[in-house]
């Protein structure tokens, strides 16, 4: 599965994305919902991944929770994944979510 094709599955399945981007290992983003906003995703991303506490795991995350809303990132090494929620998302499943997009895209690396 590409990571545009990853992307619409998990819009779909999470009533609580509003907006989300696969960001390459290059910084750029690779596919976003919706498309115009990959870029400020990537940034987003970025910016708090360098700000987050560094953990020797093979997946990281972080959450930032304002009022208006949340942002999630969670990367795999090679490639991240950013959303953004309305207020008050269930944490766990945006980030279940995110994780399986991740996965989701791996596993059509590996076999191609």
């Amino acid at each position: 599965m590409d990571a545009a094709q990853s992307l619409r599955e998990a819009t779909a399945l999470s009533s609580q994305i509003e907006r989300c981007a696969i960001v390459g290992g290059d910084g750029a983003a690779v596919a976003a919902v919706p498309a115009g906003a990959g870029e400020t995703l990537a940034r987003a991303a970025a910016e708090l991944l360098d700000a987050a506490p560094r953990r020797p795991a093979a997946t990281r995350s972080v959450e930032v929770g304002l009022d208006v809303g949340s942002v999630f990132v969670v990367t795999d090494g090679s490639r991240t994944a950013v959303a953004t929620t309305g207020p008050e998302p269930t944490s766990a499943l945006v980030l279940h979510d995110l994780r399986a997009c991740l996965q989701r895209i791996s596993a059509e690396d590996s076999a191609a």
